[in-house]
């Protein structure tokens, strides 16, 4: 899940439903970030947070 935060609220944005159990990995998460860029442009990110297992080689 990719959301966004204003005035402390967080909203979920964009999601995906994966066919498995257990945790997605590095480039599942960066497919939703390509979404999110190509739907509105990088000049919307301001910062970027993600959990540890947003960790990979790219």
């Amino acid at each position: 899940m990719l959301g966004i935060v204003n005035d402390g609220v967080a909203f979920p944005l964009i999601f995906s439903m994966l066919p498995k159990q257990g945790n997605s990995n590095s480039q599942e998460l960066i497919d939703l970030i390509n979404r999110f860029i190509n739907l509105f442009g990088v000049k919307f990110i301001d910062s970027f947070m993600a959990d540890k297992e947003f960790i990979g080689r790219d």
